[in-house]
């Protein structure tokens, strides 16, 4: 058995995500970087055999980015947090 998890931290306009396999990050993306980082020669691997994994990857952590700062700023809102 193995556990995959992604774990992301948002905060007001900025957002970081890594990803963990059985606690080894693997990768991570967010903060001041635009890239997504391959942290593990198996991800890298897999990065390789297909083109279209860090794209896709990056695409959707971006997307639940998005999704979370709305929400963020909605609970702000609700608050009347303004920082």
């Amino acid at each position: 058995t193995h556990t995959l998890q992604y774990i992301t931290d948002i905060t007001a306009g900025i957002s970081y995500t890594v990803g963990e396999l059985d606690g080894e990050q693997f990768v991570s993306y967010g903060g001041n970087v635009t890239e997504m980082i391959l942290k593990t020669e198996w991800i890298k691997k897999i990065d390789a055999d297909d083109p279209n994994y860090r794209k896709r990857e990056k695409d959707r952590i971006s997307d639940e980015h998005g999704d979370l700062q709305d929400l963020l700023n909605k609970a702000k809102k609700h608050f009347n947090q303004t920082k």
